[in-house]
């Protein structure tokens, strides 16, 4: 019982952890997309064109991130046996 509760404890812990590092990373990252996009529209011509290429490029990668994990996804789903 003394196992279980401890593990009940930790797995708790655990969620708790995770949710704070969740919701920091995501205000973090929606800070810096909410700067970008500030700088875009209204900051200097240099400014703008410095947020537009990062902004270009940030997109490129989170589509490359996407096929990717689509990819290996349906690759995990087709090679693996059917749990049923």
């Amino acid at each position: 019982m003394l196992k279980l509760t401890h593990d009940t404890e930790l797995k708790i812990q655990q969620n708790k952890t995770a949710a704070i590092l969740l919701y920091s990373g995501g205000t973090f990252i929606f800070g810096i997309v909410a700067l970008l996009f500030t700088m875009s529209f209204f900051g200097d011509g240099n400014q703008s064109q410095i947020a537009s290429n990062l902004l270009e490029k940030l997109m490129t990668a989170l589509s490359g991130i996407g096929i990717y994990l689509l990819g290996k996804s349906a690759f995990s789903k087709l090679t693996s046996p059917d749990s049923e």
